[in-house]
């Protein structure tokens, strides 16, 4: 567990990680927020990133209701066309 994740249990902030199936079949309304936790590099894999464009409508609803987002930012090469092609 890394130390961010230490950090945040120890503090009692409960949360899940997912993959892209994970994601998919997630129910959001069971959640307080979404975190999008992408590094330098290009963290996410193409079908996270495909996960995310599909649920597109699902995430704006969530935070149209009162639902957090945190999302850093994707960068694999930096400028390139992540609709385009994969990352990993």
């Amino acid at each position: 567990m890394r130390y961010g994740a230490r950090r945040l249990r120890a503090a009692g902030v409960d949360y899940d990680v997912v993959n892209a199936a994970g994601f998919a079949a997630a129910n959001l309304s069971n959640y307080n927020a979404i975190a999008i936790a992408s590094s330098f590099g290009g963290t996410l894999t193409r079908a996270e990133l495909d996960a995310l464009i599909a649920r597109k409508d699902d995430i704006k609803n969530f935070i149209n209701a009162g639902g957090g987002l945190f999302a850093s930012s994707e960068c694999y090469p930096c400028g390139a066309n992540l609709l385009a092609g994969a990352t990993a």
